[in-house]
């Protein structure tokens, strides 16, 4: 019986190599350079317009996020000087009996004390505001005017306590009897106007402290202070205190004969407030303290 053989190893047919590349393919590889350019075109596009784009965006964004002022203010309240003294004045007809002086003088405040009582600072009030920049770019404060409603001056009982020396903060200064421009003082020491050449930049975030002050020895006042600030190329008005909120108020200081009742304090009686007698008022009492 025959045995059967095994067949030899045989390769796989290839199929027969072409002459040319057929007409299909060469499309193909025509094409790729054509996807290429189009895609790096494409790409090169999309960040053009992007570029263009977002600050565009940004801009129309920007008053969205951006809340509030651009000029925050962080704290504004009254400020006290020891170059302007801590002296208030009340309205007609306050009276103030031993019993409201021993408990004004057992403050350890006791101009806070009276000033919560309707005392009304004379001759110049004193202002200090924290202000912080609101605006992812830089703002400036260009200008600074006091909106002030005045009456005459107050004459009731005055609580006396003189200036005892001299501040060197820096700081804005406004005459509302006189009107004009808030001023410093410069190094010469004559008042100079503070707008429009100087003004305050301040960073998103960056704080300044700013002292105003407004005088008057003619009226009654109560003023608030508005400030002109410059933000995106357009400016913006910020009343300090708000309208809402009560004014900072300052009375004329008068000759002490025209108020209801004088009471001295500070460097004349540190040791507490006493009532003026008629004697020192008429400028004869050398010894008013006792």
């Amino acid at each position: 019986m025959a045995r059967e053989q095994n067949p030899p190893d045989q390769k796989p047919s290839e199929p027969p190599a072409s002459a040319s590349t057929s007409p299909r393919a060469a499309r193909s590889l025509a094409r790729r350079p054509i996807v290429w350019l189009t895609g790096i075109v494409v790409a090169a596009l999309g960040a053009t317009l992007t570029n263009a784009l977002v600050p565009t965006f940004n801009r129309l964004l920007d008053p969205i996020v951006q809340h509030g002022p651009a000029v925050e203010v962080l704290d504004a309240s009254a400020f006290h000087s020891d170059e302007v003294g801590d002296s208030v004045v009340f309205p007609a007809s306050t009276s103030f009996g031993k019993d409201d002086l021993a408990t004004l003088n057992d403050q350890s405040d006791p101009t806070a004390w009276l000033e919560a009582r309707g005392g009304v600072p004379v001759g110049t009030v004193l202002a200090q505001f924290v202000l912080a920049g609101n605006r992812k770019d830089p703002v400036r404060i260009i200008d600074m005017v006091p909106a002030a409603t005045c009456t005459t001056p107050l004459a009731g009982a005055l609580f006396k306590d003189p200036p005892a020396g001299s501040d060197d903060s820096v700081r804005i200064d406004f005459d509302l009897d006189g009107g004009g421009a808030g001023t410093y003082r410069g190094s010469d020491g004559w008042p100079t106007a503070f707008f429009p050449a100087r003004t305050i930049s301040l960073a998103q975030g960056e704080q300044q402290v700013l002292i105003a002050t407004a005088s008057t020895a003619r009226q009654s006042c109560e003023v608030r202070f508005r400030l002109t600030v410059l933000a995106d190329g357009e400016r913006e008005e910020i009343e300090i205190p708000a309208h809402d909120q009560p004014g900072y108020r300052v009375s004329a200081k008068l000759p002490e004969k025209a108020y209801d009742a004088v009471y001295l304090g500070g460097v004349v009686c540190p040791d507490g407030f006493v009532k003026a007698s008629k004697e020192y008022v008429a400028g004869h009492d050398p010894q008013p303290c006792r």
